[in-house]
């Protein structure tokens, strides 16, 4: 999501005339025909992209290297269609989840970027929260198999990381420019959980 409002910022850098909502759902669109079409596809475009990047970093610190030895200034200026194998319904709740974001460029462009920076920050918290109590727990359901790698220092060390996030979360509950993501980042997750539950609940009775 982050990427996304990302994109629509970065085009309105190159064509300030384009609304910042435009270009987020133009990304939304490809992507969503390029699963449709093969999702192999998406894999293999991401791989070049990823390349793209790679050759771009390495490009950026042999210049930086050069311009340093020369001492160069800078000058001003689930799959419906089976045959496919394409996961139709997580691909559309992905899509859908991905054409809020385009929403939201449309009607708070200003502050969109920094909600969903925060809810990507605000979610990989609450993951490493769960990644830790989890280990809490299989450290307790596994006391006569835990294998030679073990946590340096626990229990301390597992309890003192999940206090240190939950504080974290704490800390953005106050601050004004992050609570509006925190709120929606609790529902989203709530929402999971809901629909997980669901889900496992009709597995067991099929």
């Amino acid at each position: 999501m982050a990427d996304l409002t990302a994109t629509g910022i970065y085009l309105r850098y190159w064509f300030p005339w384009l609304p910042q909502w435009v270009g987020s759902l133009v990304i939304v669109v490809l992507l969503m025909l390029i699963n449709m079409v093969n999702v192999g596809l998406f894999g293999e475009l991401e791989s070049w992209f990823s390349m793209i990047k790679v050759i771009a970093i390495v490009a950026l610190i042999v210049t930086g290297a050069v311009m340093i030895v020369l001492q160069t200034k800078v000058k001003g200026g689930t799959a419906a269609d089976p045959h496919k194998d394409i996961p139709m319904n997580a691909l559309m709740t992905s899509s859908t989840i991905l054409f809020v974001v385009v929403i939201l460029n449309y009607v708070m462009p200003a502050k969109i970027f920094d909600v969903v920076s925060t809810v990507s920050t605000i979610c990989f918290v609450i993951v490493w929260i769960m990644i830790m109590a989890a280990h809490v727990v299989y450290r307790r359901q596994n006391k006569d198999n835990l294998g030679e790698f073990r946590m340096p220092g626990y229990p301390l060390t597992s309890w003192v990381t999940i206090v240190f996030y939950v504080a974290i979360l704490i800390l953005l509950f106050f601050i004004e420019s992050t609570k509006l993501a925190l709120i929606i980042s609790i529902i989203f997750i709530v929402i999971l959980a809901i629909s997980y539950s669901f889900i496992k609940k009709n597995e067991s009775i099929s």
